[in-house]
C-alpha cells in the first residue's frame, strides 16, 4: 500500500488506484498511517518541490470520502418516519502541512479556482469543518463553494441557501462569504445567513462579535452587532438594520423551526425545505398565518397541527400536496 501511496502523491495513480486507496482509508484506523507515510514523503520532497497534482489530487480524494459518507447517510435517514436530519463530520486532514510548502515559494503559484463544494441534500442539515477549523452548518439544499487556496493566503468562500457560521479567529486573514452581490466579512463570530436563490432578500443575523457588510464591487461597509439582523432588499440594493432574537433565525441547525405570524407560503417554503416535499397552495387559502414551532415532529403531524390551526386542508396528489380552504370549517370557527 505505502507504494501505491507514493504513486497518488506523485500524482500518477489511475481512477482505479484511486478507488483502491478510498476503500482503504475508509477501513480501521488506515487515515493514520496513510498521514504517516504522506508526511514522510513530503519531507523527501522538499527539496525537489511537491509535485503539482498533489493538492488537488488529496482535494478530490477527501471529497469523494465526503460523499460516500453522505450517501450512506442518506441510506440510513431515509429509513426514518421522523425528521430526517443528517449530521456530517468532514475534516480535511493535512492540508495546513501541504499549505505551508507554497507559503514558503517551494512550489509554483496555483491558480485561485473555487472547486470545492460541500451541499446539504434537500430535507437534511450538514455540519462540516473547514480547512480553518470554522465549523458550518448548511440548510437543506444548501451549498458552499471555496478555493484551492483556503486557509493557505485568503478564507473567501461562496454560499447559495442558508448557513450557521462559527468562523474560526484569524485577524491576519479574515473570512469571506460571498452570496448573490453581497460580501461579508467576518474575523472571527458567529453569524448566520439566509441566501436562498430565488428569494428577494438576505438576511443575516448576528450572536456573537461583529461582520461588516457590504455590496459586491463597493467600498461601503455597513458593521452589524450581536443581536442585530442585517435585511438586504435585492430590488432597491438597501440594507436595513433591526434587534432580533437571534434563537428564532439559528435554531433550524438543532432542528428546530420556530415560525411566527408568517403566511401559509412561507411557512411551506420552510416544510419543502424541511421534509423535502412539494406543495401547491389554492389561492383562497394563501392569506391563512401561522405561529408554532417544529422540533421532531412528522409533515403529518405538522399538517395535523396546521389544520387546527386554520381551515387549510391538505390534500395528497400522486407526489404532491394541494393545501385547500375548507369553506365549512371556516364557518365553524367564526361561530366557536
Amino acid at each position: 500500500m505505502k507504494l501505491l501511496i507514493h504513486k497518488y502523491l506523485e500524482g500518477k495513480a489511475n481512477e482505479q488506484e484511486q478507488k483502491e486507496l478510498l476503500i482503504w482509508l475508509r477501513t480501521d484506523d488506515h487515515l493514520s498511517s496513510f498521514n504517516t507515510i504522506k508526511s514522510g514523503w513530503e519531507q523527501t520532497r522538499v527539496n525537489q518541490g511537491i509535485p503539482a497534482g498533489h493538492l488537488s489530487g488529496w482535494a478530490n480524494i477527501q471529497f469523494k470520502l465526503l460523499q460516500e459518507s453522505q450517501r450512506n447517510l442518506d441510506r440510513s435517514v431515509r429509513k426514518q418516519q421522523f425528521l430526517r436530519y443528517a449530521v456530517i463530520f468532514f475534516f480535511l486532514i493535512a492540508i495546513p502541512s501541504v499549505w505551508s510548502y507554497f507559503r514558503a515559494g517551494q512550489q509554483k503559484s496555483i491558480e485561485l479556482v473555487f472547486n470545492t463544494k460541500v451541499m446539504a441534500e434537500p430535507g437534511q442539515i450538514a455540519r462540516i469543518i473547514l480547512p480553518d477549523s470554522s465549523e458550518v452548518w448548511l440548510n437543506s439544499g444548501s451549498s458552499i463553494v471555496y478555493n484551492n487556496r483556503f486557509a493557505a493566503d485568503n478564507r473567501e468562500l461562496i454560499l447559495e441557501g442558508e448557513a450557521y457560521f462559527k468562523a474560526a479567529k484569524n485577524p491576519e486573514l479574515p473570512m469571506i462569504v460571498n452570496c448573490s452581490d453581497l460580501k461579508i466579512k467576518v474575523l472571527g463570530t458567529h453569524f448566520n445567513v439566509n441566501s436562498y436563490v430565488g428569494s428577494n432578500s438576505i438576511c443575516i443575523v448576528l450572536e456573537e462579535g461583529k461582520v461588516g457588510i457590504s455590496n459586491t464591487g463597493q467600498e461601503k461597509v455597513q458593521e452589524i452587532n450581536p443581536g442585530e439582523i442585517a435585511t438586504y432588499s435585492k430590488e432597491n440594493k438597501q440594507i436595513l438594520i433591526n434587534k432580533v432574537n437571534t434563537t428564532s433565525y439559528t435554531s433550524w441547525k438543532e432542528g428546530i423551526i420556530n415560525i411566527y405570524n408568517l403566511s401559509l407560503e412561507e411557512v411551506v417554503t420552510m416544510l419543502e425545505r424541511r421534509y423535502n416535499q412539494k406543495f401547491i397552495i389554492e389561492d383562497n387559502a394563501k392569506s391563512q398565518r401561522y405561529t408554532f414551532s417544529i422540533k421532531n415532529e412528522s409533515l403529518n403531524q405538522v399538517l395535523e397541527l396546521m389544520k387546527t390551526i386554520t381551515p387549510v386542508d391538505p390534500v395528497q396528489k400522486d407526489d404532491v400536496i394541494y393545501l385547500r380552504f375548507n369553506n365549512q370549517r371556516a364557518m365553524k370557527m367564526i361561530q366557536k
